[in-house]
């Protein structure tokens, strides 16, 4: 221990006022820089921090409207099998119904046919005709083959036309006598009713075969959207705005207070959001063409010594 006293030599106090000194003088130099060197790498890591955030915010909403989309696809696929189904099955009780109606509109038409044909004269016509055969069958013998099938078409063919002219002659009959309960004029004047009437005790149908869940459908006045996608009214396109407008100018530390929000907000990206948002609004900023100076410079001078200075 003796030898390593004697190594050290005794420094005076001129020799340490002037380490003190240079030292101070140094740190006064380079103190500026290096508070210059936090500042700007503080803002480059938290423009950094922000500009990772943004992108990861902008990916996740991708993926979710990507999922969005993909769900939205199956629904409507679902959708329209279901519709298609359910319209199929629609319509074909509807195709039931009209051969069931039109099997009784039938009925009825043919059962009026036969009793107008087969009235007291039309009989009459009949038993005459049966009659004519009759005599031709007894003749049989009398008469080659061919000559008696000729005889007994030609028979036939006759009874079928004069049925036939008697049976169109009562079908006229009734019908203009349906018609003539109502004046040329009263019948144009029903008609021209039945018109302006028309698709108001029923919605108009393109064809008969169209049934009433599809008319109904395509008779609403209202524009339908667009099957694609939930639809955005005005009110919640003005809200969906306000909201945008809001988080621009919205404090980070509310935002981050929120308790909704699972996660804090990282210190380094509120500096960043703080200094896209200076961004921002200097480049929307207008100088004045008049404008006063900002900053008094014994005031600025003040500043820069306390900011600077370097305690000892």
């Amino acid at each position: 221990m003796a030898g390593m006293t004697t190594l050290k030599k005794k420094r005076s106090p001129k020799q340490r006022y002037r380490y003190l000194k240079k030292k101070k003088k140094s740190l006064n130099a380079v103190a500026p820089a290096i508070c210059i060197q936090r500042f700007w790498r503080g803002l480059r890591t938290g423009l950094q921090i922000a500009r990772m955030e943004m992108a990861v915010e902008k990916i996740q909403h991708t993926y979710r409207a990507k999922r969005w989309n993909q769900r939205a696809a199956k629904f409507l696929e679902a959708t329209l099998r279901m519709q298609r189904v359910w319209q199929g099955a629609i319509n074909r009780l509807w195709i039931r119904r009209l051969h069931a109606a039109a099997i009784d509109i039938q009925r009825y038409a043919r059962g009026l046919i036969v009793r107008v044909a087969l009235d007291r004269f039309g009989r009459e016509l009949l038993k005459k005709s049966q009659a004519e055969i009759n005599a031709l069958s007894r003749r049989k013998g009398e008469i080659s083959e061919s000559e008696y099938w000729a005889r007994a078409a030609s028979l036939v063919g006759k009874c079928r036309i004069n049925l036939s002219k008697h049976r169109d002659r009562n079908v006229d009959l009734r019908r203009n006598a349906a018609s003539t309960l109502k004046s040329k004029q009263a019948r144009m004047l029903d008609k021209q009713k039945k018109i302006k009437m028309k698709g108001s005790l029923q919605p108009i149908r393109y064809s008969i075969f169209e049934n009433f869940c599809a008319v109904a459908r395509r008779s609403q006045v209202q524009a339908m959207p667009g099957r694609f996608g939930a639809a955005r009214s005005e009110v919640l396109e003005e809200v969906r705005k306000c909201h945008q407008r809001l988080n621009r100018t919205m404090n980070a530390d509310s935002y981050a207070a929120d308790p909704k929000m699972k996660t804090s907000v990282h210190a380094a990206a509120k500096r960043g959001q703080a200094a896209m948002l200076v961004q921002r609004n200097s480049k929307n900023y207008e100088a004045v063409a008049n404008k006063q100076t900002l900053l008094r410079d014994d005031e600025l001078e003040l500043w820069m010594r306390q900011q600077f200075q370097v305690v000892s």
